[in-house]
């Protein structure tokens, strides 16, 4: 049984319960032991990791499209797609259509990280196309 107390500031003389009248704090008293709750199970059948492998399998995708896709921050997509880039699974090959820059269409082919570059090298432009990532299966 639970037994809500609540104190007030200077009224808590006598009281059996620990109070700081300095916040008036509101503590709940318990004459019984707490019970240990089961854990509870998450709701989703698949990991992030998972969701995102599933998303590549149908179309090629960026990784602000995924992350807006799976409600996930981008840098976590960004993580998982490192990771699937080393291991995509059996059977798949995970490509990458590179970052290219709007203004004079460089291309960025010899770049490894999978972030989109800030700027073009060549003409400086801001404007770039975000590189995009899916899994295709294995020939």
């Amino acid at each position: 049984m639970t037994l809500p107390v609540r104190a007030l500031r200077g009224h808590n003389k006598g009281s059996s319960y620990n109070v700081r009248p300095e916040n008036d704090i509101v503590f709940f008293v318990s004459q019984e032991p707490m019970e240990k709750q089961p854990p509870i199970p998450r709701e989703t059948a698949t990991t992030s990791r998972q969701a995102i492998r599933e998303v590549l399998l149908d179309q090629p995708r960026s990784a602000l499209e995924i992350s807006q896709l799976l409600a996930l921050p981008e840098k976590e997509v960004l993580a998982h797609l490192n990771h699937l880039a080393r291991a995509p699974g059996p059977g798949l090959h995970f490509q990458i259509t590179p970052a290219a820059c709007k203004s004079c269409g460089f291309i960025f082919r010899k770049r490894e990280r999978l972030t989109s570059p800030s700027r073009c090298p060549v003409c400086r432009h801001e404007s770039i196309r975000r590189p995009r990532f899916a899994l295709a299966k294995k020939k």
